[in-house]
Parts: C-alpha cells; structure tokens; sequence
C-alpha cells in the first residue's frame, strides 16, 4: 500500500495543478474601475452609402474616484467634450457593463462633441481600461486608456 501512495501523490499534485486557478493581470471583471487614465478616443462614423467608417481621434484623460465620480480632460477642443458626472459598473449578469451621468451633456439641443454618457461594455485590466458604445451599424465610441501611475 505504502508503494501505491508513492506513485499517486505526485500524480495527485500534477493533476491538481492544472486545475487551480491562476491570478493574471486579465480583465478584472464585477470590479468597478477608479483611478486615473489616459490614452485615445475614437469616434467611428459610418456615412450613409459608405462601407467604411470615418474615424476621428482625441487624446484624453480619464479620471474615475471614490467608485462614483469620473472627469474627462486632455483634449477637449474638437472631438470629445469635458465631461463630469457620476458612474458606476454593472454586476452580475451585466459585470461588463458600465454607466456615466454626465452632468454637463447638454439638456436641451444636440451636443457638438461627444460626451462620456449612457452605457458602454468595458473591459478593466490592472493596467488599462476600454470602453466601447455602438449605435447601429453607423456610429462607434472606443476609449483605449491606460493607467496613469
């Protein structure tokens, strides 16, 4: 018997091995992300009777605080407004989910820059952050933003 328990133990800890779960610097899914970020913006636009979209860049920065308030800054001028607000991530079933308030996004008319509002699918690492919003087939938002240390 003795014998036996020699050739199983080490078979044991090499199988087991494999199902242990390993930690990663992967998406950090159900875990609301803060601090601060910077990196770009992009606003893909597809014209009616085109098949590809036109794309427009902004360098900004985003900061998220206290897991409630956000900010965007950086390059506000053109493309993407400051923004200011409220957020908070999904849980759950819509664990890849986030939504921003924000409290400058115009309350009557059309905005003329984009606003950080609504709800976009996220995907948070310990060293980035990407937010994405599709509206049809015509219009797409992509913030690819990395941590500021």
């Amino acid at each position: 018997m003795k014998k036996l328990y020699v050739f199983l133990l080490p078979a044991l800890v090499v199988l087991s091995a494999g199902c242990i779960k390993s930690v990663d610097s992967g998406n950090l899914t159900g875990v609301t992300p803060s601090g601060s970020y910077a990196g770009e913006f992009r606003l893909l636009l597809k014209p009616k009777n085109k098949t590809t979209f036109d794309t427009t860049k902004a360098t900004i920065r985003l900061e998220l605080t206290n897991n409630i308030d956000f900010k965007v800054l950086g390059d506000t001028t053109v493309v993407h407004a400051g923004s200011k607000g409220t957020y908070g991530a999904g849980s759950g079933t819509t664990a890849n989910l986030i939504s921003f308030i924000d409290t400058t996004y115009p309350r009557t008319g059309k905005a003329t820059k984009t606003h950080l509002n609504g709800t976009y699918v996220f995907s948070s690492t310990a060293d980035g952050l990407q937010l994405l919003s599709t509206s049809a087939d015509t219009l797409r938002l992509e913030y690819d933003l990395k941590r500021v240390k």
